[in-house]
């Protein structure tokens, strides 16, 4: 599990199932997660969770703020693609929500 943030203003966590990773995906968890809350409002809260199906990695990501919650999907057969994909569609969301 990766967490991050200021516990009093935003945080986030990742969690990962099924499969050990390597640092270079858990790095990436990190970088994911300071955007992403980088972007959303005061009292935001992310989780994340990536999980090995089979021969899939599946990234289901949830952020919560305010009266919003956005959810992103994905599954690859490489965990960092399966984050990267799901970080690009809840910028997209997010972006959308704010403006």
């Amino acid at each position: 599990m990766i967490e991050f943030g200021n516990k009093a203003s935003k945080s986030g966590r990742f969690n990962f199932r099924n499969f050990t990773p390597p640092e270079s995906v858990i790095f990436y968890g990190k970088v994911v997660l300071s955007n992403l809350l980088e972007l959303a409002p005061v009292d935001s809260g992310l989780i994340g969770t990536v999980s090995k199906v089979g021969e899939k990695f599946v990234c289901h990501v949830d952020l919560f703020f305010e009266d919003a919650h956005l959810v992103s999907d994905c599954e690859s057969s490489d965990p960092m693609e399966a984050i990267q994909v799901s970080n690009h569609q809840l910028n997209a969301k997010l972006t959308k929500k704010l403006n």
